[in-house]
């Protein structure tokens, strides 16, 4: 079974922008940590993976990581 961290990660575009580093990576933690039984490219096994595809289509994460950059 895989789980998805429950938190909306949804933010209008000036709230985005306003949000500070800490509250962004707790947001993209929320959109993008898997919990379940992996297996990585490597062979290795893993309880946990880091989807970045999830929260790279999150408008509102994306707006403010371009501030960042």
């Amino acid at each position: 079974m895989i789980s998805r961290m429950s938190t909306s990660t949804t933010l209008d575009r000036e709230a985005a922008l306003t949000i500070s580093r800490e509250e962004l990576a707790i947001r993209i933690v929320a959109a993008s940590l898997l919990r379940g039984n992996f297996t990585l490219c490597s062979g290795r096994k893993s309880t946990f993976y880091l989807d970045k595809y999830l929260f790279s289509t999150d408008p509102a994460i994306l707006a403010r990581l371009g501030v960042i950059a």
